[in-house]
């Protein structure tokens, strides 16, 4: 509130305290408001204007009223001061507990100091999330993971080995990096920094020798403290603490926790558009802990991309304003996603790389998303040949990666390389078959489908183009028996259209409306490239959804 405002505000209360002849102890109580804002100056100003004509009972009442609402104890503002600092504590002693999970040698047990912290939140989510990582008896560290599981290989190997090399392997070690076991583990550390915990799940399910059983319980452990801790932080991260410049008041009678507060302040002013405080704010923590600074800039870029103008405005601010050369990157490579400039994108990740920084991603599976992003801008080019190197660059660093054979058949199919082409969907078929990569086979092979059933003959579409095959060559009955087959193994639309497509050549118009009436009822949408984000059915991958625009979100 500014002078002249106060000014105002007391010359009113003057002319009305005269007018109805209140004491001189109203006028004292009355200049105590006047800092609480403008607009409780204009309520106090209409409410008393209405009361003019009332007579000096009810006034007096009205005003004792205004004041009880009004007056704030002098120790809240102490209060709100102490819950920052508490604050501060948490959010620091969870990534302290986040990082040494995922970086250190041991784990960082902070759990007795954040129990009392938390239960000031009154955050239901937070306290349940507390007391599971209280009961967790035994929290390994991905590093500790990795020594166990190192062991339990040796032994499942020593186990399944000649007693010649059981002789041998007293004196001499030699570990095998291709060593399918050794391979799983790779998969499942990467899937845990990116939180793939379907992949995670998929591939312990193969680790079936006894040797692994212990491993795998304190895997269990440890993803679960993983979770648990992932929520406390995404919870304290998205807290609403106000507006920054309150903070930034309280934080100049703090000494000894400022460090701590500048996390809560630094989240805060990326929240509130205070961009130029983050960029400063971010940087101080950089000087102090690099991949803390680096795991806030994260939260905060998760949290803002729900606004596309403003997360734009952010990154491109960041991108130029942070001098800080680790910690600039994930924002220059976020704006070169911004930008489709997947040339510069896969230049920085891989810097980043180098340098072995932080990020919530794997590495390898982004860069095989920024080749093929690359390899879809080339083939609008018409550039096939550097679109196919493209893709290749993009197996060599992820070579798991689905879209990666979609991509190489399309592009072999517009080379007019047909016997290329089929052994990729061939390939790719055996592995994770699809109704994209069926029909894409026979638009290549035509009738000649029965080798791309032959490598996955329990999977449904195998049996409808069975049944497509048996109708081309006027089999209607083997056609229907291949339809019931595939029916019973799933409910997809696919197969009802073909049924339907099956009774239109026999001229059965009843069978027709009697399996329209099944679609309507009973249909699934065959499996598909669907976008995370709207939930749009895609005809094909691409980096970015065609409906939302939005990036690495499209998904089988």
């Amino acid at each position: 509130m500014n002078d002249i405002q106060k000014n105002n505000i007391s010359w009113f209360l003057i002319i009305l305290l005269i007018i109805t002849h209140i004491s001189i102890n109203n006028i004292i109580f009355l200049r105590r408001s006047k800092h609480e804002g403008e607009n409780n100056a204009k309520e106090i100003t209409g409410n008393l204007k209405a009361l003019l004509n009332d007579n000096q009972s009810r006034l007096e009442k009205k005003i004792f009223n205004i004041k009880k609402s009004l007056y704030i104890p002098p120790n809240q503002i102490g209060d709100c001061e102490l819950r920052f600092k508490n604050l501060a504590k948490l959010l620091l002693s969870v990534i302290k507990m986040n990082n040494s999970l995922l970086q250190e040698i041991k784990f960082d047990n902070q759990i007795p100091a954040i129990q009392t912290l938390v239960l000031d939140l009154n955050d239901r989510d937070i306290e349940n999330a507390v007391n599971r990582l209280e009961g967790i008896k035994e929290i390994n560290t991905i590093y500790e993971l990795k020594l166990s599981f190192e062991k339990a290989v040796d032994a499942t190997n020593y186990s399944n080995s000649t007693l010649f090399k059981k002789i041998t392997s007293n004196w001499i070690k030699i570990k095998n990096k291709n060593d399918p076991l050794r391979v799983k583990w790779i998969k499942i550390e990467n899937a845990i920094t990116s939180r793939d915990w379907h992949s995670i799940e998929t591939t312990v399910s193969t680790l079936t020798q006894s040797e692994f059983k212990p491993w795998i319980n304190k895997l269990n452990n440890s993803i679960l403290a993983y979770k648990n801790i992932s929520i406390i932080l995404d919870h304290l991260l998205h807290i609403d603490l106000c507006d920054i410049e309150n903070i930034e008041k309280l934080s100049k009678s703090l000494h000894e926790d400022n460090d701590k507060l500048l996390l809560v302040q630094v989240f805060n002013a990326g929240k509130t558009g205070n961009y130029s405080f983050f960029s400063n704010g971010i940087t101080s923590i950089a000087n102090m802990n690099c991949n803390l600074a680096l795991l806030l800039s994260h939260k905060l870029i998760m949290y803002l991309k729900k606004d596309k103008i403003g997360f734009q405005k952010f990154i491109e601010h960041c991108s130029s304003y942070i001098n800080n050369k680790v910690l600039s990157l994930p924002f220059q490579i976020e704006n070169f996603i911004l930008k489709s400039d997947w040339h510069n994108a896969i230049m920085k990740l891989k810097e980043a790389t180098r340098l072995n920084i932080f990020l919530p991603f794997n590495h390898k599976k982004m860069l095989a998303t920024f080749y093929c992003a690359l390899a879809r801008e080339y083939e609008k080019g018409g550039y096939f040949k550097e679109a196919i190197k493209s893709v290749l660059r993009a197996q060599s660093c992820h070579i798991t990666f689905r879209p990666i054979n979609y991509l190489k058949a399309e592009l072999y199919i517009k080379l007019a390389k047909v016997r290329k082409a089929s052994e990729v969907l061939e390939a790719e078929y055996k592995i994770n078959p699809s109704p994209q990569i069926a029909r894409l086979y026979m638009s290549l092979n035509g009738k000649n489908t029965d080798q791309l059933c032959n490598l996955h003959p329990d999977y449904y579409f195998s049996h409808c183009m069975l049944a497509i095959s048996a109708m081309n060559s006027d089999k209607y009955d083997l056609a229907y028996q291949c339809l019931n087959t595939a029916m019973a193994k799933a409910n997809y639309l696919s197969i009802y259209l073909i049924m339907i497509q099956l009774q239109v050549s026999l001229q059965k118009q009843d069978k027709v409306i009697y399996w329209l009436n099944q679609v309507s009822s009973k249909a699934l949408s065959d499996p598909s490239w669907r976008c995370e984000s709207c939930d749009k059915e895609l005809e094909r991958w691409d980096c970015r959804c065609s409906h939302c625009d939005n990036f690495n979100c499209v998904v089988f």
